[in-house]
């Protein structure tokens, strides 16, 4: 991935370095971004004019996946072919808390606690079929499952759930808005093979590996941005 730096105040972006990842936390503290790498976690230095690794663990022999964190805690998924595994460490002193195994399905979202907040589950009703499944202390919701495609990852948010399917040819997003189990709204990426998503209250912003970059507000369904930053 080629990553660069965006100077918030003077609005200027430059290109910093290239490094081999697989995937990264969503925010950081300024100083420590949290990457996996292959068959690592690393927490990058992002203050000097090359990255360095402050902190590594390694030889976990696969990426890491799911890597959350807050001002307090970090958590991420090591998904093992026999059972993946939670970890969760305190911050800022990244020491282990706890390592449990994930029995409710394959993860799609946790907190930075280490607690699991969707997953993927074999349907009730045809044990063939996948849905998602929101986990809640009091309560546990299914979504319903879009009728092609795989589930891999899934956005959580005051009002609205998103949720990422494989389509093999390409990508969609399926948006549900709080508490229903049905979507409302869904965007197609037509030979797409990795999107990331971001929600903030009612907007919605997809970007993926051929360049484009779409914003929805979800309320109504318009279309507040649709660039493609390269052909």
């Amino acid at each position: 991935m080629r990553i660069a730096r965006i100077e918030l105040l003077t609005r200027r972006a430059q290109p910093w370095t290239d490094l081999p990842l697989h995937g990264f936390a969503r925010n950081f503290d300024g100083r420590t971004w949290f990457v996996a790498e292959d068959g690592a976690l690393a927490a990058i230095d992002v203050e000097g004019e090359q990255p360095r690794a402050r902190w590594r663990i390694d030889r976990l022999g696969v990426a890491p996946v799911r890597v959350t964190r807050d001002a307090g805690e970090l958590s991420f998924i090591v998904p093992w072919p026999d059972g993946g595994e939670l970890w969760t460490y305190q911050l800022p002193q990244l020491g282990l808390r706890r390592r449990q195994g994930v029995a409710d399905g394959l993860p799609l979202a946790i907190s930075s606690s280490g607690n699991l907040r969707a997953c993927l589950q074999a349907a009730a009703a045809d044990p063939t079929a996948i849905e998602v499944c929101l986990v809640d202390p009091g309560a546990r919701i299914t979504l319903s499952r879009p009728a092609e495609g795989v589930p891999i990852a899934a956005e959580l948010g005051e009002g609205w759930t998103v949720v990422v399917v494989d389509l093999g040819d390409g990508m969609a997003v399926f948006a549900y808005p709080t508490p229903a189990t049905s979507p409302t709204r869904s965007l197609r990426l037509a030979g797409a093979r990795a999107v990331h998503v971001r929600l903030a209250t009612d907007l919605l912003t997809v970007g993926d590996d051929l360049g484009r970059l779409v914003t929805l507000h979800l309320p109504t369904g318009a279309t507040l941005c649709d660039l493609r930053l390269h052909p």
